[in-house]
C-alpha cells in the first residue's frame, strides 16, 4: 500500500498518518520545524482525507507555494514541491523503502549546490558541455540542469550513435525523444535510465514542442523509482 510522505529540507522523512496532521512552522511544536523569519509559527499543515493528502495554509504571513503557485488549500501529488519561506519540501507517494532509497541517493549524490562547471567535463564549443556518463550520474546532471534553470537540449549517445534527446526550457523538462520513436514523458523515463555512453548539452537549443507538463521534481522522483525497480528485478534467463 502506498503511503504519503513529506521530505523536509534536512532530508528527514515525515509520514502522514490517518489520524494526525503534519504541521509545518517556526516553533518546535510542529512536526516539521523550519527556523526562518519568513515562516509563521503555525504556517501550514497536511491532513489525510479520503481524496488524498490535503495541504492547507494556516493564514500565514507570507503564504505557501506549491510548484511556484500560491495556494490556500490543495491536494498534493507525488513530486510536488512545497515552498514555505526559503525552504522546499517534497511530496512523496510510495512505499517506505522507496522513499528511504530516494533520500539516501539524494544525500549521497546530491549536486544541488554545484554548478554545471563543477562537473569533470569538456566543452566542444563555449555553449556546449560534453561528458561521459561513466563518470557523471545522469540523474545528478538532470537535477543540476533543472536547478540552474537551463535552456537547451541534452543529447545522449552510445557507441557514437544518438539514442535520444531531452529538452529544457527555463529549468523545466519540456520534452524528450528517443531514437526508436518514443516521445514525451515515456521517452524521458527511458532515457533517464541510461547508465553509460556520452552526453552533450547544447545550450539555447529549443524544444520542437512542449510534450511534458509534469513538474521536474515529480519526473525525477518517478525516474529514480523506475531505476531502483530495474536494479532490484531478478536477472532474466
Amino acid at each position: 500500500m502506498k503511503t504519503f510522505f513529506l521530505i523536509a529540507p534536512d532530508n528527514s522523512i515525515h509520514e502522514l498518518l490517518p489520524d494526525k496532521a503534519l504541521r509545518i512552522g517556526r516553533t518546535k511544536l510542529n512536526q516539521i520545524y523550519l527556523d526562518d523569519g519568513a515562516v509563521s509559527r503555525l504556517h501550514a499543515q497536511v491532513t489525510a482525507t479520503p481524496e488524498g493528502a490535503m495541504l492547507r495554509d494556516n493564514d500565514s504571513a507570507n503564504g505557501t507555494l506549491v510548484n511556484g503557485r500560491v495556494i490556500q488549500e490543495v491536494l498534493l501529488r507525488h513530486g510536488d514541491a512545497v515552498q514555505v519561506g526559503k525552504f522546499i519540501l517534497y511530496a512523496f507517494l510510495g512505499e517506505r523503502v522507496e522513499v528511504d532509497t530516494f533520500v539516501k541517493r539524494r544525500v549521497g549524490k546530491s549536486t544541488n549546490d554545484q554548478t554545471i562547471t563543477d562537473f569533470n567535463i569538456q566543452r566542444a564549443r563555449p555553449t556546449d558541455i560534453v561528458g561521459d556518463l561513466g563518470t557523471i550520474n545522469l540523474i545528478n546532471l538532470l537535477q543540476s540542469l533543472v536547478s540552474q534553470s537551463q535552456n537547451g537540449c541534452l543529447e545522449l549517445n552510445r557507441n557514437d550513435q544518438n539514442i535520444g534527446r531531452i529538452f529544457f526550457a527555463n529549468g523545466r523538462i519540456a520534452n524528450a525523444e528517443t531514437s526508436d520513436g518514443q516521445k514525451g514523458k515515456e521517452a524521458f523515463y527511458q532515457l533517464a535510465m541510461t547508465a553509460e555512453g556520452q552526453f552533450i548539452f547544447r545550450a539555447g537549443m529549443n524544444a520542437p514542442s512542449i510534450g511534458i507538463l509534469e513538474n521536474p521534481s515529480a519526473l525525477m522522483l518517478e525516474a529514480c523509482r523506475l531505476i531502483d525497480e530495474k536494479r532490484s528485478a531478478p536477472p532474466t534467463s
